[in-house]
């Protein structure tokens, strides 16, 4: 995200200053601080479980633009379909939770069950602090560019990312190998290409309820690649 950034100001010219990324930055923390809940929660429970719970946010966020703003130009079948990914979400979710404990330890028994119940409570944080956030991120993009905003909020996730590094290299002492980091690379890059396309979706604030339901239920290919 920082190279892309630094692409977007220096060749193509998009504006960035103080003022801006501070504008921006409840919104950064709140989606930094929820990927971070997401990923520790990744220690003690599967993902098939984590993701359906994390993307319930699509249907927070749905739920609050309707009750902000009403439901605006839609008809009752963009209504209809909203709540069909909504409670599809939701379901996927509940359904992985309630997973008999037997057959899930059969499934996995490399699992850390010990902690699986209350790990719970992290994709559950993930699910309101980035429901929060990207409602916050609508908001905010009415008085904001979002070519600015996309930019503010990847140097902010650069600066999270190089205090991290420094926690890692200088105070636990972990070695880095670049070789065997290639999946992760991978993932840099797709979220990097996820995150402009997601700010665009947001900033077209007339059909947010509609855009966040979609965007979450790409948990359903999660869920089905982590049983893979």
């Amino acid at each position: 995200m920082g190279l892309h950034a630094c692409y977007e100001v220096f060749v193509g010219g998009v504006e960035i200053n103080m003022q801006i990324i501070l504008t921006y930055l409840p919104v950064s923390l709140l989606y930094i601080v929820s990927m971070a809940m997401g990923y520790i929660g990744l220690r003690y429970i599967e993902l098939s479980i984590s993701s359906p719970i994390c993307n319930s946010s699509g249907a927070l966020v749905a739920i609050l633009t309707i009750a902000t703003a009403g439901i605006g130009d839609m008809n009752a079948w963009q209504l209809a379909a909203i709540a069909l990914v909504a409670i599809g979400i939701i379901a996927l979710g509940i359904t992985e939770a309630t997973e008999d404990d037997e057959l899930r330890a059969a499934r996995q028994q490399a699992s850390n069950h010990k902690y699986a119940k209350l790990a719970l409570l992290l994709p559950i944080a993930y699910c309101i602090l980035d429901a929060a956030g990207t409602f916050a991120d609508s908001l905010v993009l009415e008085t904001l560019n979002e070519d600015s905003a996309n930019v503010a909020y990847e140097l902010t996730f650069l600066a999270a990312g190089l205090v991290a590094g420094a926690y890692v290299i200088f105070v636990k002492h972990e070695k880095l190998t670049p070789r065997s980091e290639a999946p992760k690379y991978i993932g840099a890059v797709c979220e990097t290409i996820g995150q402009f396309f997601y700010i665009y979706a947001l900033a077209d604030n007339a059909h947010v309820a509609m855009s966040a339901p979609i965007i979450s239920s790409y948990c359903a290919a999660s869920v089905l690649w982590s049983r893979i």
